[in-house]
């Protein structure tokens, strides 16, 4: 029997760059675990759309018991059968118990966005031995093997005249920012911009609380769309002068691809309400300013 390869994932970037690493075939299996929030849910079946070999599941947020019930499902159907398992997000509780039992399969951690950073330094601190398939430029070590995701677009770009896209964030509703201080911090910038003669274009995060989006419908354009900003930019062949967020993915995953295009991450930490984990954002911040030419990080 040929042995399967298996794909942990429960998010849309994590779906994404599954389908980018192009290491999906005959073999594969995509084990998806949606959280019962409706946004959430309908990007990553979005975006696995037409795949046909595939194992959907859902468990909501802290529903540790749930999980744990379904990984002992997985271990029983699958371990036996499994010779590889990319892992979606490693610091995932269900996917570290499946990186524990399936002790015979090679592991390989796949690109999550800007925690990806983070999932790194943490390996390389413990002296861990793992594979990483990503997109960024990360340094192999003795025990630290890095492959890369290599995507090939040839798609042109038409800029827009006097145009800002603004990329939502999970802070408000991860508790990192009070609602009111991100709110606060997104009309500055609006309102920055407005004065200049730009129009505003606000893409809300797939968790973004309906306070936030009726606060900022007063000053913007909202465009909630079903697809992630990298897609909806490059689809739409259009793209605006300014792009700006604070720490997101999308920054980085645009920043080479719009050489044309200002793109600004906002450093929110001095209004963050979780001391531990400012580290976290400090390392995004850093890599940002050390290896992306193309982005600029401003203070607010």
């Amino acid at each position: 029997m040929r042995k399967k390869t298996l794909f942990l994932l429960e998010s849309p970037l994590q779906v994404s760059n599954a389908i980018a690493s192009k290491e999906i075939n005959d073999e594969s299996t995509l084990l998806i675990r949606l959280n019962d929030f409706k946004n959430n849910d309908e990007l990553i079946l979005n975006e696995i759309n037409g795949f046909e070999s595939r194992f959907i599941f859902s468990a909501k947020r802290n529903s540790k018991v749930k999980l744990m019930l379904w990984v002992l499902f997985f271990f029983v159907f699958f371990s036996w059968r499994t010779h590889r398992i990319y892992l979606g997000d490693a610091r995932s509780t269900w996917m570290k118990l499946v990186e524990k039992l399936f002790l015979m399969s090679e592991i390989i951690y796949l690109d999550d966005g800007m925690a990806t950073i983070k999932i790194y330094e943490d390996v390389i601190k413990k002296n861990s031995k793992v594979t990483f398939l990503t997109r960024f430029p990360l340094k192999p070590t003795n025990n630290v093997s890095i492959r890369k995701i290599q995507e090939v677009d040839d798609k042109q770009f038409i800029t827009r005249h006097k145009e800002v896209y603004f990329i939502g964030a999970a802070l408000s509703a991860n508790r990192l920012l009070d609602t009111k201080c991100y709110i606060s911090i997104i009309k500055n910038e609006i309102e920055s911009y407005k004065s200049k003669g730009y129009e505003i274009v606000f893409f809300p995060h797939r968790y973004e609380s309906l306070d936030v989006i009726e606060a900022l419908s007063e000053v913007c354009i909202i465009n909630s769309i079903g697809t992630s900003i990298e897609n909806y930019v490059i689809d739409s062949r259009n793209v605006p002068e300014v792009i700006i967020s604070f720490a997101s993915t999308a920054l980085f995953n645009l920043s080479d691809k719009l050489c044309s295009t200002e793109i600004i991450s906002l450093n929110f930490l001095k209004h963050c309400l979780l001391d531990e984990r400012v580290c976290d954002f400090e390392l995004v911040y850093s890599f940002f300013e050390r290896h992306c030419d193309n982005i600029k990080v401003r203070n607010v």
